[in-house]
């Protein structure tokens, strides 16, 4: 802003306004050329301050700031009449204009004393510390009073970590390459590499339909506890439920037509049943319809066995918290 200095002359005075300050940057016409320069620059830096200012020694935390909407507090302010500071046990800073802290002791707090504030909750909302600390400071920018309560203890502000970057690559890389490896050797490994004189017959079925469109599958542990149980689900089902069986068609598990093939040929018992479907459930080698099986077994628990039962209750919490 460009204004006539009072008193005329020809003189041209620019104002600039910078923490409640004016300013003012004479331009004459008899100016020689080095102090027209200096001139301008002083005037540069004044507007780059002002654009750009610096940190404040303070501010004022009070909701209703009388000095709004300039909150912030210089030393170097013309109106400048010092401030009030609170510090917690948590290294808190809380500042208030003198006018502030005034106008809110009076309104919230029953005109208290300045010393009574000490071991008072922070005023920080979100901090569960106590004010350990008050300085007062005047006009003249120095310290008038101060209070300090030394029974409260104060904590540390935990200072933050500088983490290598380059450590932290490298800790990647090997972690990448290893995970790679891992990858690598499990998609090589033989699915299954028992003594053939050993094999029992559903291992042998299983380990038929381990390879299914000339690439291997992957083994499922799940699966492998069904094959070590085998004989608990096959005779631990002695009573005959059609509702589970009707279940397992619709859940899709086996088809109705497959399901009608294995009553052919299996005998009238429940376990000769089972038998017949667990091998169906091995050629089948899937993950998810192995674990909807299991489910609907558990759930017929007025017709399994109390060890059949107890069984399945400990794998399907294994297998739920496993999946989480």
């Amino acid at each position: 802003m460009v204004t006539r200095c009072p008193g005329g002359g020809g003189v041209t005075c620019r104002v600039t306004s910078y923490h409640m300050t004016v300013t003012m940057a004479l331009q004459t016409p008899q100016a020689d050329g080095g102090a027209r320069i200096m001139a301008r620059v002083f005037l540069d830096n004044c507007i780059e301050e002002c654009k750009f200012p610096p940190k404040p020694d303070a501010v004022c935390r009070y909701e209703q700031c009388l000095s709004l909407p300039k909150a912030q507090i210089y030393f170097s302010d013309p109106d400048f009449k010092g401030f009030i500071r609170m510090v917690c046990c948590h290294f808190c800073r809380v500042d208030f204009h003198v006018c502030c802290w005034k106008k809110m002791k009076a309104t919230m707090y029953s005109d208290k004393n300045d010393k009574d504030f000490l071991k008072y909750r922070c005023l920080t909302p979100d901090c569960k510390g106590f004010i350990s600390h008050i300085v007062i400071i005047d006009s003249m920018a120095q310290i008038k009073c101060e209070f300090e309560d030394k029974n409260v203890k104060k904590r540390e502000p935990q200072k933050p970590t500088a983490k290598n970057k380059v450590a932290s690559n490298k800790i990647n890389k090997i972690k990448y390459e290893n995970k790679f490896e891992r990858k690598k050797a499990m998609e090589e490994e033989p699915v299954e590499n028992p003594d053939d004189s050993k094999k029992q017959p559903e291992e042998a079925v299983l380990c038929e339909a381990a390879v299914t469109n000339g690439r291997r599958v992957k083994w499922d542990p799940l699966l492998a506890q069904v094959l070590k149980k085998d004989g608990l689900i096959k005779h631990g089902c002695p009573g005959c439920f059609p509702s589970f069986w009707e279940s397992v068609c619709v859940w899709g598990i086996i088809s109705p037509e497959k399901m009608e093939e294995l009553d052919k040929n299996s005998s009238a018992q429940s376990s000769s049943k089972m038998k017949s479907f667990l091998i169906y459930l091995y050629k089948l080698n899937d993950r998810v319809k192995t674990r909807i099986f299991l489910y609907l077994l558990s759930l017929q628990d007025e017709h399994i066995t109390v060890n059949l039962q107890d069984w399945l209750f400990i794998v399907n919490n294994k297998d739920s918290l496993s999946t989480n």
